[in-house]
């Protein structure tokens, strides 16, 4: 198979390439070793492929064959903007989750939660976040403490 890219479309896909990589290292522990390593083959393939083009300076060769991505990539303002909006999202995502299971756990075991059926397991869930949500929405972290015994 061969997919012929313009330089913009070439741009754009190690553009793409640096962010999902960035997301990948992020949550490298939840992929197996093979799973990681493949994508860090096709990450390294299509480096490899830049460097060969006038787009060489967004990436750096760092052995014979292994590529990453370039100090042009770290620095490109509308990437950063882009990484910074998926972390603060990822964060209050991640955050109101947890503590919505947190309070269910707390009323329930999990073996209780478990074996709820899953349209009820979804809807409490989702009560639990609903209530994080509006409270983080109207004040922020304002009314967070954390409360010691």
């Amino acid at each position: 198979m061969k997919i012929e890219f313009n330089e913009k479309e070439l741009k754009n896909l190690v553009s793409l390439v640096y962010l999902a990589s960035f997301i990948v290292d992020m949550r490298d522990e939840e992929l197996g070793e093979d799973e990681y390593d493949d994508f860090q083959d096709v990450i390294n393939k299509i480096y490899r492929s830049a460097s060969k083009t006038p787009l060489r300076d967004l990436v750096d060769q760092i052995r014979d064959d292994e590529y990453e991505a370039a100090e042009a990539l770290f620095t490109d303002p509308k990437l950063n903007a882009i990484i910074e909006s998926y972390e603060s999202e990822n964060f209050w995502e991640r955050l109101v989750q947890m503590l919505g299971m947190r309070d269910i756990t707390e009323k329930m075991s999990e073996q209780e939660f478990a074996s709820l059926a899953p349209e009820k397991k979804g809807k409490l869930v989702q009560e639990h976040i609903e209530k994080y949500l509006q409270e983080f929405n109207k004040h922020g972290v304002v009314n967070l403490r954390i409360v010691t015994e």
